[in-house]
């Protein structure tokens, strides 16, 4: 039998659209690189780079804080929550967070484990944006990945190869 798509309830017309909490992130993430690339206030708000993964929607994530008139600017890496409106059984269909990821994190208030949690994830498109508007962000964050035999710089030798092959020897 077909699939009956005029009766019923309106869900079957609403399937493929847009959820609301990936409209939320994309909103946050459009202001965001708005006030980057005019010079808004964007004190407590950090763009860093997932390192690890632990679990229970926690990551570990590296940011540069910038200097102020008091301290100089410096290198964290810190554990960090996922925040509460990412979480739940849609956030793993609309946001996906994983290692090497580019995202944006925000400053609670409280000291200890949770002094920052994520909000929200660049894509490819928004980081390439943010990258060229001229902001002062470490170009650490937007480095492609490497695997190991790049930073350990094996280098595989060419085997010379025989002219003759002297069966009676094998």
């Amino acid at each position: 039998m077909p699939k009956n798509l005029t009766g019923g309830n309106k869900a079957k017309g609403f399937k493929n659209r847009e959820s609301a909490k990936s409209i939320r992130n994309r909103t946050i993430i459009e202001d965001l690189l708005y006030d980057y690339i005019v010079g808004g206030d964007t004190d407590g708000v950090h763009v860093g780079r997932v390192t690890k993964k632990f679990g229970s929607g926690r990551m570990e994530a590296f940011f540069v804080e910038p200097a102020t008139d008091t301290t100089p600017s410096r290198e964290r890496v810190i554990n960090c929550p996922l925040s509460s409106r990412m979480r739940g059984g849609y956030a793993k269909k609309d946001v996906w967070v994983d290692v090497d990821s580019v995202v944006i994190l925000t400053a609670t208030g409280f000291k200890g484990n949770s002094e920052y949690e994520i909000v929200a994830v660049l894509n490819h498109e928004q980081c390439a944006s943010l990258r060229e508007s001229g902001t002062e962000i470490d170009p650490r964050i937007f480095a492609k990945p490497t695997t190991a035999d790049e930073e350990e710089g094996v280098i595989f030798e060419k085997e010379e190869a025989e002219a003759e092959v002297d069966i009676d020897r094998i």
